[in-house]
């Protein structure tokens, strides 16, 4: 697979990123004029790395139908809203992402957006295998994704064990230490309140986007 114009997609990408409001708070609110982006890392950077962390440990045995970096890169990206929370972010990113894969006569294509005429999906054309298997990941990380959803009420223990079925227990385990060591934090200095989304989300859920259109329906009026 070819990448045509990576400073151009890399500026798309950036762009992409431009629309969470995190990084327009931080800029706003900073004692400097102008903090660089680097600084802050962006929602849709993280969101990024937990797909590409998933699907790493998916396909950990079967590397042949992982789906490529950049597919699921430019897929998210696509589907990104500008969410800040990074759990409200990755569910909204999985339920819209396949709605930006086209139907072009016939054929699977994910464009490049610094390139029209390059297909990321190119594969799935020769090898439906790899579809397929991109299908069983997706289903696999959203079903992960609802589930979560509804163990909250039963804390951040619970929330644990089930990601460590799909994640690695260590890095599981330190993730939801940070976000309770957090927390106590946060309750001691009277920060913590109770969103709508309970514990994993600071905002409510929206309305669920079909997973598997497949049909270059795109359900948000952006590129």
């Amino acid at each position: 697979m070819q990448h045509s114009n990576p400073i151009g997609y890399a500026t798309w990408f950036q762009q992409q990123s431009q629309l969470d409001r995190r990084l327009v708070e931080a800029k706003r609110h900073a004692n400097v004029a102008d903090v660089p982006d680097w600084q802050v890392r962006s929602t849709l950077q993280r969101a990024v790395q937990i797909l590409k962390w998933h699907a790493m440990l998916y396909f950990a045995d079967d590397t042949d139908h992982r789906p490529p970096s950049i597919l699921i890169t430019t897929l998210a990206a696509r589907a990104y809203l500008g969410e800040s929370d990074l759990f409200t972010a990755t569910r909204a990113v999985i339920d819209g992402m396949n709605a930006y894969v086209e139907n072009r006569h016939g054929q699977f294509w994910v464009p490049n957006p610094a390139h029209e005429d390059e297909n990321f999906a190119d594969k799935w054309n020769e090898y439906p295998e790899r579809r397929k298997a991109f299908l069983r990941w997706h289903n696999d990380l959203a079903v992960l994704l609802d589930e979560l959803v509804h163990l909250q009420h039963k804390g951040l223990p619970a929330l644990a064990a089930r990601m460590s079925e799909s994640f690695t227990a260590d890095a599981v385990q330190r993730s939801f230490q940070r976000l309770a060591e957090r927390r106590t934090t946060e309750v001691k200095t009277g920060k913590l309140h109770m969103a709508t989304g309970g514990l994993l989300t600071t905002t409510a859920s929206g309305p669920r986007v079909p997973r598997h259109t497949f049909h270059g329906q795109h359900p948000h009026p952006r590129g």
